[in-house]
């Protein structure tokens, strides 16, 4: 990578740019089209899908503890998190699901696509790529979220808001974009579990984008800034969450990571040792009995009943049994790596299936095999585009070490800093999202659901970094690419 001065494009803005022509970060053509896209999009979802929102399995448990919220009050250990049972609240979906809700989780999914195109528009991308960008994430595979009353929507929201106002504030240095990037992220966490250390994935992430690229007026005193910012705001929300759980049922955080972290455990758990004997065999029973009966016959249904039945059994509070599941798996993880290692590399396969239910499918198979095959263009290109991106970056970091001095350091690859840290925001959430659901939980397709604008995203963005390479290639690499001529021959800084 060269370490010189490097052109650097249109940066990412929240707003508009000062100058005419634009709308909202979006130039103005482009715009109008979004905005006829989202009209139109809302009014046949709307037509179509009338019985959204759809309850999902999980939608109960939301629903429960939105009543006890909108009574301010916790009845009981609720494996649910605020976050979106607070939405539940305010479009009144507390006790049933209603039109209102699935409107605004409608509006969300739109707003969020905006943002990440007038991302993808302050990064450099042309009209054409923003209108494609648009239209795909306008099907149904990536608007069916919208019509659950389950968090996956929210939860794509709160990323979109996230990485966008991370981008505008690295870009504009306004701190009001932290800040917004912040409370996104938290608000995140307090939605879905899953991101209550997403604040220190992009910390990691910025540090390493620092050593690596030059960006105008970004320095150690910005990193240093966006970290604390990002992880005390997420701790400070999160941590007086489980403070009220901790007063309230003596148990800090939330018993869904008991649960969670079992489904990994799960199906060798006749290994944990004879002190923890009354919870194996409600584990094995229950286990067993799901094989049979449950839908899937994975065994992983099961986890949801065993704190019920050994609260019935042993009369001991949910909060002490969930803490010891905990445990209990920590000893399973230790006694059999490998056995946790095979169910990890299982949920990554799964993870990466794709999750189109009844709304998208239009309950045929047909409809279903298209947006199957769609689902499977974008993951194969997206990982073809990661290896090559990646590949030729770590080249470019090899010759640069055998170079006399970063200045002279030859590279194929050579981009926009702006363009590539964008990239490595964005694929950070990605990756910490399958890694923390698949380590700690079943690693379902619903589980990436969030990331998957993210995801394309990437592939706009990875496209236009690559083109901004090709014709940034020096002179004496088209040469050595053009008629075998040796490196050495071609670029004087190699010797």
């Amino acid at each position: 990578m060269t370490q010189g001065k490097t052109t650097i494009g249109k940066k990412p803005t929240l707003v508009a740019d000062s100058g005419r022509g634009t709308f909202w970060g979006l130039p103005l053509a482009t715009a109008k089209l979004y905005v006829v896209l989202f009209v139109v999009a809302f009014l046949a979802y709307v037509l179509l899908w009338r019985q959204a929102p759809v309850l999902g399995a999980d939608s109960w448990g939301y629903m429960h503890l939105a009543e006890d919220l909108r009574h301010f009050r916790l009845s009981d250990l609720s494996l649910r998190t605020p976050g979106y049972p607070i939405l539940l609240v305010l479009t009144g979906a507390s006790q049933h699901a209603t039109a209102a809700l699935f409107y605004v989780q409608l509006g969300l999914h739109f707003i969020a696509v905006w943002l990440l195109a007038s991302m993808l528009s302050g990064l450099g991308l042309s009209h054409r790529p923003l209108l494609l960008f648009g239209v795909l994430l306008i099907l149904p595979p990536y608007v069916e979220a919208s019509g659950y009353v389950l968090p996956e929507n929210l939860t794509e929201f709160g990323l979109a808001v996230g990485l966008f106002s991370l981008c505008s504030w690295i870009s504009t240095n306004r701190v009001v974009f932290l800040w917004m990037s912040s409370g996104a992220l938290a608000y995140t966490a307090l939605t879905r579990p899953t991101f209550q250390a997403a604040a220190v994935a992009i910390t990691a992430c910025l540090w390493v984008c620092t050593r690596l690229l030059r960006l105008d007026g970004f320095r150690h005193l910005n990193l240093l800034r966006a970290g604390t910012v990002l992880v005390l705001v997420s701790a400070a929300v999160m941590g007086s969450y489980s403070v009220l759980n901790y007063v309230k049922f003596g148990y800090f955080e939330s018993p869904i990571l008991s649960l969670s972290l079992t489904t990994r455990t799960i199906r060798f758990v006749e290994r944990l040792p004879d002190r923890y004997a009354v919870m194996r065999d409600a584990l094995i029973r229950s286990r067993n009995a799901d094989l049979i009966t449950g839908s899937s016959h994975t065994g992983y249904q099961s986890v949801g009943r065993v704190l019920e039945e050994m609260h019935r059994t042993s009369g001991l509070p949910e909060a002490e049994i969930a803490q010891d599941l905990v445990k209990a798996n920590l000893v399973l993880i230790a006694k059999a790596p490998l056995s946790y290692l095979l169910e990890v590399a299982d949920a990554v396969s799964a993870y990466w299936f794709p999750w189109t239910q009844g709304l998208a499918n239009s309950n045929t198979r047909f409809v279903q095999f298209l947006w199957s095959v769609l689902h499977f263009v974008v993951i194969f290109i997206f990982g073809v585009q990661l290896f090559a991106l990646g590949g030729t970056q770590l080249f470019g970091l090899s010759k640069g070490l055998m170079a006399r001095s970063p200045a002279e350091t030859p590279s194929i690859l050579v981009t926009t800093p702006h363009q590539v840290f964008a990239y490595c925001l964005a694929l950070t959430l990605v990756v910490y999202t399958m890694v923390i659901s698949c380590f700690l939980n079943v690693g379902i397709p619903r589980y990436r659901v969030p990331t998957d604008p993210i995801i394309i995203l990437l592939l706009f963005l990875g496209v236009q970094i690559w083109t901004n390479s090709v014709r940034h290639v020096p002179a004496g690499d088209r040469q050595v690419a053009g008629n075998g001529t040796s490196d050495r021959d071609a670029n004087p800084a190699i010797k």
